[in-house]
């Protein structure tokens, strides 16, 4: 969030990139069960878990109550989902971009690998 936040202040056009940041991407599975259950599943009750323990660190960056995209944070400009996005998808907005104009992606530049 406060990237988020130091990103909207420094530029003038703000980019979503991959769906993580357009919407949250497979992350946000998590909200349907909380945060603290989906810690506990995947560091404690997985069936290859040994001696597990949920990580805890100030260089770790702490958990939302609720995984959403970007936008929920600050205002975004431009949306380019995709997990990854293609290089045509990138290229295509920053060229838009670049002559001024603002992107509309075609629906042949979403990628989903």
């Amino acid at each position: 969030v406060e990237v988020a936040r130091q990103m909207r202040e420094r530029c003038e056009i703000l980019i979503a990139v991959g769906d993580c940041a357009t919407f949250g991407g497979i992350v946000a599975m998590r909200n349907m069960v909380g945060t603290e259950a989906a810690l506990q599943r995947a560091y404690l009750e997985t069936e290859t878990t040994v001696d597990g323990f949920v990580p805890d660190s100030d260089e770790l960056g702490k958990p939302l109550d609720r995984v959403t995209g970007v936008d929920a944070v600050v205002k975004v400009d431009l949306f380019i989902p995709g997990c990854p996005p293609s290089a045509d998808a990138l290229f295509y907005a920053i060229s838009e971009l670049l002559a001024g104009r603002t992107p509309v992606l075609p629906e042949e530049l979403f990628k989903y690998d």
